[in-house]
């Protein structure tokens, strides 16, 4: 077979990141072109570290190396900030993971563990495997993890176990939603305390099905300066936008910039954070949301006895799928559903089949069907209180609903009791003001009887 072309410039696929006996993290890489040598600059998106160490692997033990010519697959040892997937040098970037998490867990400690303490040490493992996605909550003081299914579940309980001592488990979980607008909408952000200024005008138009974000700009370099574009699509990226819906992560929308403003003399850098949050918030708030939910798709092999039965299961789980195929003397049905409603339907298959098997996979993410979005409301996730005209989910809208009530019931008692009060209190303290000036002053007048 013959070797691909390497050419002379440098480049390089990460592909795991591990540690050694001491606690060092190994940045295991494939050279793809020209040649790696010991304390040689790398650099990423936002970062440039030296290699301290090349090693050559083999089993536990390895041999340290001057240089790595293209087509070596070495350990690096320098490197903080790369991970699974990443390129260096002149390598492109590589595809995004055709496979997504599409269910989430809150993980328990029984060990009586502090919580944050026990994040630390996971980070470790999101190095490792960032598919993990641990999400750290700050207000309730719990960890989160994105994971396929049981099998991965129980596959990280004996990680975590054997690499840090800590016996954990997990919840029920729920399902990853996310969100997108349905039509273009501009957002406009404004800061501006007492000496700082920054203003920010965002257009946030729907992008293709499962493109996810993109950034780009449109503003003249006249009207703000470039360092400051800059500037702000770098704020746009660093964070994890919220809808407005359900508090779930944004997804396949373009922002652009159109406009923004800046001060001489106040104006700096935190102050362009501040602009360009509350202008992703505005634009969510003045657009049309909508919430968009995992759906999966199966084949399933049935006997023909059993065939009708999972049909009709399909059609009440609001699934779609394709006329039946015949393979031997088992029947091959293949079709989609919603996850909500699919992740514990292999129990119920194999009760009824004894024994034949579904095979589920990840699919594009499509509007919600009714009911969707309630455990995100066992979670503990809400819509903002100003998000009634965009909210869809009639749960949310009926808690949003409530809340109301309950402020109007409090500015038509409370706050009108507190307004008949507030002369009665104001003529009581003037009173007062005038007894001790004149106490003060020595006119006598009524000074030691009012008071």
């Amino acid at each position: 077979m013959d070797e691909p072309a390497r050419g002379a410039e440098f480049g390089a696929h990460v592909f795991k990141i591990a540690r050694d006996e001491k606690g060092a993290r190994l940045t295991f890489l494939k050279v793809t072109g020209g040649t790696l040598t010991v304390k040689q600059t790398l650099s990423g998106e936002g970062w440039e570290e030296k290699a301290d160490q090349l090693r050559l692997y083999s089993g536990s033990k390895f041999t340290l190396l001057q240089q790595a010519p293209a087509g070596t697959v070495c350990a690096v040892t320098g490197l903080s900030k790369t991970m699974p997937g990443d390129v260096l040098g002149r390598e492109t970037a590589a595809q995004a993971p055709v496979l997504q998490p599409v269910l989430e867990y809150r993980l328990l400690l029984e060990d009586g563990t502090d919580a944050a303490l026990a994040y630390g040490q996971l980070r470790v493992l999101e190095e490792e495997d960032p598919a993990l996605h641990l999400v750290w909550n700050a207000l309730l003081r719990e960890i989160r993890v994105q994971l396929m299914g049981p099998v991965q579940m129980e596959i990280l309980q004996k990680l975590i176990e054997s690499r840090f001592g800590l016996k954990v488990s997990f919840d029920a979980g729920n399902i990853v939603y996310l969100e997108t607008i349905a039509a273009p909408v501009e957002g406009v952000g404004h800061y501006e305390p007492l000496r700082h200024y920054a203003e920010v005008h965002l257009l946030m138009e729907p992008a293709e099905p499962g493109s996810g974000l993109q950034f780009d700009t449109m503003c003249p370099t006249d009207t703000l300066a470039l360092h400051w574009q800059r500037l702000i699509l770098a704020h746009l990226a660093e964070k994890a936008h919220r809808g407005v819906l359900t508090g779930a992560p944004i997804t396949d929308i373009r922002f652009t910039l159109v406009s923004g403003k800046a001060h001489l003399k106040h104006t700096e850098g935190g102050d362009f954070r501040q602009a360009t949050y509350r202008a992703v918030r505005q634009g969510l708030m003045k657009a049309q949301s909508v919430l968009l939910e995992p759906w999966y798709a199966f084949r399933m092999e049935l006997p023909a006895p059993s065939v009708g039965r999972a049909i009709t299961d399909i059609q009440r789980m609001q699934g779609e799928y394709e006329p039946p195929e015949q393979e031997g003397e088992q029947t091959m049905l293949r079709g989609s559903a919603p996850v909500r409603l699919l992740r514990e339907y292999q129990t119920e298959l194999t009760a009824y089949t004894r024994g034949p098997r579904t095979h589920p996979a990840a699919r594009q993410r499509l509007p919600a069907l009714p009911g969707a979005g309630a455990d995100r409301k066992r979670a503990g996730l809400r819509p903002s209180a100003r998000s009634g005209k965009s909210g869809k989910l009639r749960v949310l809208r009926a808690r949003r609903g409530l809340r109301g009530q309950v402020a109007g019931r409090g500015r038509g008692g409370a706050s009108a009791a507190a307004s008949a009060r507030r002369p009665r209190a104001a003529g009581a303290a003037a009173d007062r003001k005038i007894r001790c000036a004149r106490r003060r002053a020595g006119t006598g007048k009524g000074a030691a009887g009012d008071l």
